[in-house]
């Protein structure tokens, strides 16, 4: 990369904007799919603002990184955009487009493992941009296909301009937060245990484990009770009774990779119970995406002997 930055630095006026990730430690609750305000701004100076589209997204995912300069000097300048992304996040790939004012010249992103990004008006011929104008060009690559769901940081400096030429300025440091985004399986369990005999009243256990990748940051299990249900005692904070409806909803939050959450309650049943008494646990919202369906509902099946002899 040294090489083609060396050479792109002898056209007369050069841009460049460093953008070294600082990558901190993935949090354990994983935020929901929140795109940020169109034109979040990375880095700028007095001529030149550089803007990300996004700063949430699951890999493959497109990110656009939209450039603005402006020329106010009274001569033709020559100029490029250089932003280096030290990020393994985001992937080789590029889709260049100019907006408005003259076309670039070349548009890349290359680099393995960190990435540079090159928007180059140098390059043309002749490699002039008109006194007194604005070009605009966006590039959009993607998150990498490999990228670890987790929160990063985006830490930006830079200049805009060739050292002692027109416009020669350093970019206004900042840093934008970026969110990778995965999906996150929730796996349903659910088992049951009969009180003494005379007691009429099962005891319920309802578990959510997160199979991954991503953490879960919110979601609810939905326990659907016997229809003989007359109440429900020892309900953990987290649950709810709905004693129309006759279940028990339980909210999971902050669930990381691998971990599972569990919730007991007892349902306490009609004297003249009799028969079949089944319950069944159902994921019934998550965030993130949960990619399988198969494990999101578990049973569990006991039965009213007599109206006081249950059998699970």
């Amino acid at each position: 990369m040294a090489g083609k930055l060396s050479s792109l630095r002898t056209c007369a006026v050069a841009a460049v904007l460093a953008l070294a990730p600082a990558f901190a430690s993935p949090v354990a609750a994983q935020t929901s799919p929140v795109a940020a305000p169109a034109g979040t701004v990375v880095t700028q100076s007095a001529h030149v603002k550089v803007e990300m589209s996004t700063t949430a997204a699951r890999p493959g995912d497109p990110v656009t990184f939209t450039v603005t300069a402006t020329y106010d000097t009274d001569e033709e300048v020559s100029a490029g955009i250089w932003l280096d992304l030290s990020s393994p996040f985001l992937d080789e790939s590029d889709d260049c487009t100019t907006l408005s004012g003259v076309a670039f010249g070349t548009c890349d992103v290359y680099g393995t493992p960190d990435r540079a990004v090159i928007v180059d008006w140098a390059a043309l011929n002749p490699p002039a941009i008109p006194a007194n104008s604005t070009v605009k060009a966006a590039l959009t690559t993607k998150v990498a296909a490999t990228a670890a769901p987790g929160n990063h940081t985006l830490a930006a400096t830079g200049r805009f301009g060739a050292p002692g030429g027109p416009q020669d300025e350093a970019a206004t440091p900042g840093t934008v937060g970026f969110t990778v985004l995965g999906d996150a399986d929730i796996a349903v369990g659910l088992t049951a245990e009969p009180a003494p005999p005379a007691t009429t009243s099962i005891t319920y256990t309802q578990t959510a484990t997160n199979n991954g990748p991503a953490s879960v940051a919110s979601g609810t299990v939905t326990t659907t009770l016997p229809h003989q249900t007359a109440s429900v005692t020892g309900l953990p904070g987290n649950c709810s009774y709905d004693a129309g409806g006759k279940t028990v909803a339980c909210s999971v939050d902050n669930l990381a990779d691998g971990a599972t959450t569990s919730n007991t309650f007892t349902a306490r049943l009609n004297l003249q119970s009799l028969g079949a008494l089944p319950a069944t646990a159902t994921r019934t919202s998550s965030s993130p995406t949960d990619p399988n369906s198969t494990n999101d509902t578990a049973s569990a099946s006991c039965t009213a002997v007599t109206s006081l002899i249950i059998t699970c």
